[in-house]
């Protein structure tokens, strides 16, 4: 019997063998049961989603920060105000009030939900309000004092109905 031939497939066989083991062996991939998947590099849905909140959040915090700043310096303005002084408080009251009602409309556009009664008491503070706006705006100098008195307890009921609403 010839031994060569009888050696071929054993010898096929082994660099078979030593090929497969190479190739496995050399696999970026590891086959382990208990190996946990690669990190994925792209943020999942959820992670964009809890940034995208974040942000909302960040904004919504700014907002309320920028309008807290203005009513009291507003309101403080006021309380100091002489009658020469009035047109000009008049006009950052209103600038005040109007960034009340931006975010009252940045909560509509939210969908956040205010309660009726809280509705209609910042209808009534939003119109008593402006009332004391216009008067103070009018005021002689007689009348002054009791304007900006007016306007002041306007002003505190709106800013407490904004409150209100602000904490449902």
């Amino acid at each position: 019997m010839n031994t060569q031939y009888t050696r071929r497939p054993l010898v096929l066989a082994s660099l078979t063998a030593l090929l497969l083991t190479a190739l496995v062996g050399c696999s970026d991939r590891n086959m382990s049961a208990d190996s946990a998947p690669a990190p994925a590099t792209e943020p999942t849905v959820k992670a964009k989603a809890g940034e995208a909140w974040d942000k909302t959040k960040d904004v919504a915090s700014d907002t309320y920060d920028s309008v807290k700043d203005a009513t009291m310096s507003a309101a403080g303005r006021l309380e100091r105000a002489t009658y020469d002084e009035r047109m000009e408080i008049k006009a950052s009251l209103t600038a005040a009030g109007a960034e009340f009602d931006a975010e009252m409309a940045e909560w509509n556009r939210e969908g956040k939900t205010v309660s009726s009664a809280t509705k209609e008491r910042l209808a009534d503070a939003k119109t008593e309000f402006n009332q004391s706006l216009n008067a103070l705006g009018s005021a002689t100098a007689e009348g002054w004092e009791a304007a900006k008195a007016k306007t002041t307890s306007a002003w505190t009921k709106l800013k407490a109905a904004y409150d209100e609403a602000k904490a449902n």
